[in-house]
């Protein structure tokens, strides 16, 4: 579509000379202080052309949106919506979501959310007039969406709705509260003073008017009704003194009632013409004269307009027409009257074409429709719709398919593919058959695209089903099959969908399949070298799942982090940005920053809500559940449980699995040791037939912690054995460390004799959880861990990794590496502000002018978690395109080269990771992360706030731009303003306000326009009626918005300002 071209029920219509109703205009102006105007009134009666001049009349912009019965999909309206935007917004490049399927469940929010973007985007003083209303069905979800259009609209703005019928009953209330004014049929009518000036404009100056008992006689037999007067005054029915009056309630009739002078009026040439024209919907000259061979298209049709006789017209650069719904109707009687079947066959199968190929798409299949015209609707279908389901018109396209005759549809693998897809989201066990259906045709003709799309669907069923797992292995064999005989994926874009599907199949089916390991490499370098966010945030938050899963803590942040950002993309749709907040959230419990963890689960609670976007209901809630259990706080994790076992859906037998896992959980952590093994011994059963691989590992290890709870071990160490396996198998490192951990309580609860093997597996069980990182894990049981550290500290087992675990959870006070004052430390490492090395008391120089290998390997290790990494983790990150055993050996010299510069007992290797030696290297950033993690402990918060400012002197590593240190330099920031968020708050108490907005100043070095720091500026700017200061700090948050590329400023800093600037025209007023 070109920019300047807009469907006609986007367009406003286009005025001809009419004649000015200055009474009704008038009473318009003096209604323009009701948000909504309601005009109801029997068609022909002037309610288009009063609304059109009126706009024009106020010179206000106008957005025009006409109903019609294609609107019964809720994602044609929200398109043609955007489009009536653009229609009076051309320069506009904001772009407005689309209902795309993962709304469905959601309307009511995305609703809300759109119109409020919708009257953001619109210039001051529009007016949204929604025409033709009475075609909405009375039982159509468009009540609904108008009912929140009209709640949301803003001050400044205004709804006009016009249709036939009186209001409907959800507007009632409005009219009481004075928010909607009514124009009724006995308003917008011709009165009697009228009647001469109409009649003059009609007849023109030229011609004589009416008699004065003529013209009594029109507006009686009329009452004042405008398309009346018309026909009555140029027909010779006026001459008819015996004539009755017009019912209008019955259009149909009026018709009838005139076809004789319609026909009389425009010849019968004519009505031939618009007979065969009324076969489209929407009408061009171009395409009647082609129709009908008729050159004086132009001619007849701009006459009819402007005689007002049922015709409209739109555009500029490109004129449409279109007739009154029913005086087409009469038309194509008078075609079916005067033409025989195969005529007119041919005439439809030519107006199909001819709106298709004008781009008329939605009118050209409601013809094909019409005429049974099956092939030519499969073709139009297949070339749009992919196009339609991005734009949110899955319906549309489901609708249209269900019209051909089901024999036609089961012959045609592309007619049942895009039928599956149409309803992939919203129907998916029911697309997943349909989509089988289309896989065997596409094998039937040989078609290699569509059996790698239908594929790849099919796979997506599985998702969005959520009920079984069993068939995936199954379909993974067919691919085999696919790639052997159908070699080569077509296109990038069906190779991404089908990696992505494989990938995803192979994760929640079957991770110790042998392929994974290259299906895994190649979604890998997608997300390297992919740098299109919508891709990134989609692989990326599969990637972060699979390390999360397989415990890779080091992949699994730097993953997170590198699409952390994208949450907040506004121009991304809801769906990737939520599963990027989902994949934060993970990673923030599994690494113990569980008041970050619930931050951002609130956020993506609010953003799912806000955009009615209901896909993740259940998955945020199963997070609530894990967080607050983790936190051991059951009570409030059973509370969400509840909500999101009350809102299970039967058909999705995954989640009922799942809640009674975390059901099981809860139980066990209360107590409740005879209802959690009963639950336990159900949910395991049932997750085994479902052929889900990560679940039955976690069944297994559940289950036999209930069971070493019930003093049942023999059952509880074969369960935890088959545990073992699989995730030895699938290299799971997470449920590794798990299992081995709870074979170690076991083996303490039984009293076993051998310490050296308890030691041993214990051993095994750490240094896994230090390698990779893990610190929580999937149902976190306090009691094991407690136990199992306490006697690892005693044995002497992993004492570093011992510590932070224990930290981390509060089992002791222990610290791993206390700051000591009186030490002298033989390598000090600054970190702020650039990388400054000390070695016994002088600073280190690099005379090299390139990047040094040993100081970017330094550089690694201190972006790290614990300044510790594997040595495979190394290599990746300074060695990305080297062969393992070369990476390895550049890691050693490496390694060797660095230890020169810092002392050979530095760094240490120990058990395949490298880490500095904290007993002899002292780190800038240790010792803030030290302070800030105890910040809530201090008493003296002036004292912990000058601390953390000596040692920040910069961004961390600040002359560094490799990709792995954005994630720890984004670590600090945020820890740091959360400091001085609390230590502001802190002043403030106080009292102590000049000094709070010194701090919050100089959080600004931290981070130049974070929402938090100028909020609270202007939050004491308030309090002290500063409000010249707080005018700058809001323009400076303004300017750096800005320069940071953001779309806008934040909402609540701007109100914060606008209530702040409210208050001075307050106090200035008194």
């Amino acid at each position: 579509m070109s920019l300047l071209y807009f469907p006609p029920k986007v367009c406003p219509p286009r005025l001809n000379e009419i004649y000015p109703r200055k009474r009704l205009i008038k009473s318009l102006q003096e209604k323009q202080n009701f948000p909504v105007i309601w005009i109801s009134s029997p068609a022909g009666s002037g309610k288009t052309s009063l609304i059109s001049s009126y706009a024009q009349s106020t010179n206000r912009p106008l957005i025009w949106y006409r109903f019609d019965e294609g609107d019964s999909d809720i994602g044609s309206f929200f398109h043609y919506l955007i489009l009536a935007y653009k229609c009076s917004h051309r320069l506009s490049r904001i772009k407005l979501a689309p209902f795309t399927p993962e709304y469905d469940n959601g309307l009511t929010n995305f609703s809300r959310s759109f119109f409020r973007e919708f009257y953001t985007c619109c210039k001051p003083g529009s007016i949204l007039v929604f025409d033709d209303y009475h075609l909405v069905s009375a039982k159509s979800d468009l009540h609904r969406i108008m009912q929140i259009a009209i709640s949301e609209i803003p001050e400044g703005l205004n709804i006009i709705i016009s249709g036939r019928h009186a209001p409907p009953l959800f507007v009632s209330s409005l009219i009481s509260r004075k928010q909607l004014a009514l124009l009724d049929w006995s308003q917008l009518k011709f009165i009697k003073s009228e009647i001469d000036d109409v009649l003059g404009f009609i007849v023109g100056a030229d011609n004589m008017l009416p008699t004065d008992a003529l013209r009594e006689k029109i507006y009686m037999q009329t009452d004042g009704w405008i398309t009346g007067i018309i026909l009555l005054l140029e027909s010779r029915y006026s001459h008819d003194s015996n004539a009755t009056n017009i019912d209008i309630s019955n259009i149909n009739l009026v018709f009838e009632y005139f076809s004789a002078e319609i026909e009389s009026h425009i010849g019968e040439d004519v009505l031939n013409f618009l007979s065969q024209v009324a076969l489209m919907p929407v009408i061009t000259a171009e395409n009647a004269v082609k129709l009908t061979a008729n050159n004086q298209a132009v001619d007849i049709l701009d006459t009819l307009s402007k005689q007002y006789l049922f015709i409209r017209r739109f555009g500029i650069l490109k004129t449409s027409y279109e007739f009154n719904p029913l005086f087409r109707e009469y038309l194509l009687q008078q075609l079916n009257i005067h033409h025989n079947n195969e005529k007119i066959k041919a005439l439809k199968a030519i107006a199909g074409y001819l709106l298709l190929k004008s781009n008329y798409i939605d009118e050209a299949a409601r013809v094909f429709i019409e005429s049974n015209l099956w092939i030519k609707l499969e073709n139009l279908i297949i070339s749009n719709a992919k196009k339609y389901i991005e734009q949110g018109r899955h319906s549309t396209i489901e609708v249209w398919i269900k019209n051909i005759p089901k024999e036609i549809v089961a012959r045609k693998p592309w007619l049942l593919f895009w039928f599956g897809n149409s309803i992939l989201q919203t129907k998916p066990l029911e697309a997943r058959v349909i989509l089988e259906q289309a896989y065997v045709g596409f094998l039937r003709i040989k078609d290699k695209k569509g059996l790698y799309l239908c594929w790849a669907n099919i796979i997506d069923s599985f998702i969005f089903g959520w009920d079984t797992f069993s068939p995936i292995a199954g379909w993974l064999d067919k691919l085999d099959y696919l790639q052997s005989h159908y070699p080569g994926i077509p296109g990038i874009e069906i190779k991404a969908r089908v990696y992505v599907a494989v990938f995803t199949a192979m994760l929640h089916a079957c991770p110790d399949h042998d392929d994974f390991p290259l299906w895994l490499k190649k979604m890998e370098n997608i997300f390297r070298f992919v740098r299109i966010d919508l891709i990134r945030a989609l692989v990326g938050s599969q990637l972060s799942f699979y390390y999360m899963l397989v415990g890779d803590m080091v992949k699994f942040s730097t993953t997170v982090f590198s699409i952390a950002s994208l949450k907040r993309a506004d121009n991304l749709p809801a769906l990737p940005r939520l599963l990027t907040a989902i994949s934060e959230i993970n990673f923030y419990i599994y690494s113990g920053e569980l008041d970050k963890a619930d931050m951002t689960l609130e956020y993506a609670l609010n953003l799912a809500e806000e955009k009615g976007v209901c896909l993740f209901d259940n998955l945020l809630l199963t997070l609530k559940v894990h967080l607050h259990g983790t936190k051991q706080e059951v009570d409030k994790a059973e509370s969400y449980l509840e909500k999101f076992t009350l809102q299970l859906k039967e058909e999705r037998v995954l989640d009922h699995a799942y809640s009674l896992f975390l059901s099981t959980w809860l139980n066990l952590m209360r107590g409740n040791i005879e209802l959690a093994y009963h639950q336990s011994c159900e949910h395991e059963k049932s997750i085994k037939q479902l052929c889900f691989f990560y679940p039955i590992m976690l069944a297994d290890l559940l289950h036999a912690q209930v069971l070493i709870k019930c003093d049942k071990f023999e059952k509880a160490e074969e369960h935890l054995d088959a545990c073992l396996s699989r995730a030895i198998k699938s290299k799971t490192m997470l449920i590794q460390f798990m299992c081995i951990s709870t074979q170690v309580y076991l083996l303490l609860k039984i009293n076993h004799k051998n310490a050296d093997h308890i030691q041993e597996q214990l051993k095994n069980a750490f240094s896994i959880g230090r390698q990779q990182n893990i610190f929580f894990t999937p149902i976190w049981n306090t009691e094991i861990m407690e136990i199992i550290c306490r006697y690892a500290l005693e044995n002497n087992v992993e004492e570093v990794y011992t510590n932070k675990l224990m930290e981390k959870h509060a089992y002791l006070n222990v610290s791993s590496a206390p700051e000591r004052h009186d030490f002298k430390w033989a390598v000090k490492i600054f970190t702020f502000g650039g990388l400054v090395i000390e070695v016994n008391g002088e600073t280190y120089k690099n005379r090299s002018k390139v990047k040094s290998k040993p100081l970017q390997l330094l550089k690694v290790l201190l972006s790290s978690e614990f300044c510790s990494l594997p040595q495979s983790r190394v290599c990746e990150l300074l060695w990305p395109d080297a062969e393992g055993d070369f990476a390895h050996q550049n890691m050693k010299t490496t390694l060797f080269r660095l230890r020169k510069i810092l002392g050979s007992n530095s760094i240490l290797l120990k058990e395949g990771s490298l880490s500095l030696n904290r007993e002899t290297v002292w780190v800038d950033s240790l010792v803030l992360d030290d302070l800030l993690r105890h910040s809530i402990k201090y008493d003296n918060m002036d004292e912990l706030y000058r601390s953390v400012c000596e040692l920040h002197q910069g961004d961390f590593l600040a002359e560094e731009d490799a990709r792995w240190v954005f994630s720890a330099r984004d670590k600090y920031k945020s820890k740091l303003i959360d400091l001085v968020t609390e230590y502001s708050n802190f002043l403030i108490d106080e009292n102590r306000l000049p000094e709070a907005i010194n701090v919050y100043k100089k959080g600004l070095c931290f981070d130049s326009s974070p929402e938090k720091i100028y909020s609270g500026l202007l939050k004491c700017c308030m309090q002290l009626e500063r409000y010249e200061d707080a005018e700058k700090i809001f323009k400076q948050y303004e300017a750096n918005t800005v320069q940071s590329q953001q779309d806008e400023s934040s909402s609540y800093v701007r109100e914060l300002y606008l209530e702040l600037e409210n208050k001075r025209a307050r106090q200035s007023a008194r």
